[in-house]
C-alpha cells in the first residue's frame, strides 16, 4: 500500500503540460472575429458593392469633338467644337441605387454566415482541446498506475510468485499507454496551433482548462424565417427582384445634351454657337426583352432555391436534434448511473484494500478500470458538445 500511495501522490505532482498564458473561449472568438482574413474579406466585399453601386449610377464620359481645317470652303480654315453628355432616364438611377442597397444587405448576411463559420471553428477547436486535456491527464494517471503494477509484477516474478506472461502483458499495456499519451499530446499541439492561426497568434498560447466541460443546449423553438441560411436565401430573392427593376429601367430612353461652337472665317463672320438635345430610343427591343426575361427567371430560380433550402435545413436540424439527443442520453447515463456506481465501487475497493482484503494488484486494477470509465465519459462529453455546437450553427444560436 505504501507504493500505491506514493504512486497516487506522484500523479498529483505531475507538472502541468498546460502552464502557459491562457486565452478564454470568449477571448478566442472575439479575437478571431477581429483578425480573421475571412472577416476582412467580408468587410471589403461590402465596401466594394457600395463603390460599384456609385460607379453604376455615375455619368458616362463626356464627348468632346474638335475639328479644324477646310470645313466650309476649300480656301479658308475653320474650326468646330462639339461637347455632348448623355444621361440615363431618372428611374434608372433610382432602381440602380435600390439594387446596390440589396446587394450590400446580401454581403452583410454573408458576413454573418462567415462569422458563424469562424465561431464554429474556434469553439469546436476549443472543445477538442479541453477534451484532449482531460484525456491526457487521465492517461498520465493510467501510466503511473500501470508503471506501479508492472513493478509489482516484476517483483513477484523475481520471487517466483508470478509468470513472465503477466509481466510482459503489463509491459505491453504500459507501452500502449505511452504511445497513446504521445499521440494525444501531438493532437493537442496541432489543435493549439490551429487555434492560434484562427486567432492570429504567432506566439504560443494555452487555453483555460475546465475539467469535463459541458456545453449548454439553449436551442428551443425555431423561427424558420430567422435562420441565417434562410435569411440569406431570401435576400438573394430580393436582390433578383431589384435586378429585374434595374434591367427594365435600363431599357428606357436615354437623352443627351450638347453645346457647339463653330467659326466660318469669311470676312465679317462671327462664331456660331448653340445647344442641342436628343433621345436614344431602343427601336429594336429584342435584346432588352430577353434581358428582362433572364432577370425574371433568375428571381424565379432563387424562389425555388429558397423552398429547397427550407426543406434541406429542416431535415438537417431534425437530424442534428437526434444526434444531440443520442449524445445527451449517453452522457447522462454516465453522469447519473455509470459514474455514481463507479464512485461507490471505488470507495468499496479502497476500504477493502485498507482492510487487507484486496491485493495491491487488485486495487490497482480497480483504479485503472475507474480511470478508463472517466476517459469514456470525457469522450461522451466531447460528442455532446460538438453536436450541440453544430445545432447552434444550423439554427443561428451561436
Amino acid at each position: 500500500m505504501k507504493n500505491i500511495t506514493t504512486a497516487l501522490i506522484t500523479i498529483l505532482s505531475i507538472p502541468s503540460l498546460f502552464a502557459q498564458e491562457t486565452i478564454s473561449l470568449d477571448q478566442a472568438i472575439k479575437t478571431a472575429l477581429e483578425v480573421h482574413p475571412k472577416i476582412k474579406m467580408a468587410n471589403l466585399s461590402m465596401e466594394r458593392e457600395t463603390a460599384q453601386g456609385k460607379a453604376n449610377r455615375g455619368l458616362d464620359k463626356t464627348s468632346i469633338d474638335f475639328s479644324r481645317g477646310q470645313l466650309n470652303t476649300y480656301y479658308k480654315k475653320d474650326y468646330q467644337l462639339y461637347i455632348n453628355q448623355s444621361f440615363k432616364f431618372p428611374t434608372y438611377y433610382k432602381n440602380t441605387k435600390n439594387y446596390t442597397n440589396e446587394a450590400v444587405k446580401l454581403k452583410q448576411l454573408e458576413s454573418e454566415l462567415t462569422k458563424n463559420e469562424i465561431i464554429y471553428e474556434v469553439a469546436g477547436t476549443y472543445y477538442t482541446l479541453l477534451n484532449l486535456q482531460d484525456q491526457i491527464k487521465i492517461t498520465e494517471e493510467l501510466q503511473v498506475l500501470t508503471q506501479e503494477a508492472l513493478k509489482i509484477e516484476q517483483n513477484k516474478l523475481q520471487k517466483g510468485e508470478s509468470s513472465a506472461i503477466r509481466s510482459e502483458n503489463r509491459k505491453m499495456e504500459l507501452y500502449q499507454i505511452e504511445n497513446e499519451i504521445f499521440n494525444l499530446k501531438q493532437k493537442y499541439t496541432t489543435s493549439l496551433q490551429y487555434l492560434g492561426s484562427l486567432t492570429g497568434n504567432t506566439s504560443p498560447i494555452a487555453i483555460e482548462y475546465t475539467p469535463f466541460f459541458q456545453e449548454k443546449e439553449e436551442v428551443q423553438s425555431i423561427d424558420t424565417a430567422s435562420l441565417p441560411l434562410i435569411a440569406y436565401q431570401q435576400q438573394q430573392i430580393e436582390l433578383s427582384e431589384a435586378q429585374v427593376k434595374a434591367t427594365k429601367s435600363a431599357t428606357l430612353p436615354e437623352w443627351y445634351a450638347g453645346y457647339f461652337n463653330q467659326t466660318i472665317n469669311d470676312e465679317g463672320t462671327k462664331a456660331l454657337n448653340g445647344f442641342n438635345l436628343g433621345l436614344q430610343i431602343p427601336l429594336f427591343y429584342s435584346k432588352q426583352k430577353n434581358q428582362i426575361k433572364a432577370a425574371r427567371l433568375d428571381a424565379a430560380i432563387k424562389e425555388e432555391e429558397l423552398n429547397a433550402q427550407k426543406i434541406t435545413l429542416e431535415q438537417q436540424i431534425n437530424r442534428q436534434r437526434q444526434y444531440v439527443s443520442i449524445a445527451q442520453n449517453s452522457m447522462t447515463a454516465y453522469q447519473q448511473k455509470i459514474l455514481p456506481v463507479a464512485d461507490n465501487l471505488r470507495k468499496l475497493y479502497k476500504s477493502s484494500s485498507d482492510k487487507g482484503e484486496l491485493s495491491a494488484l487488485e486495487y490497482l486494477a480497480s483504479e485503472i478500470k475507474y480511470l478508463n470509465l472517466k476517459k469514456e465519459y470525457a469522450q461522451k462529453l466531447l460528442d455532446y458538445n460538438l453536436a450541440v455546437l453544430q445545432l447552434k450553427v444550423l439554427t443561428g444560436k451561436l
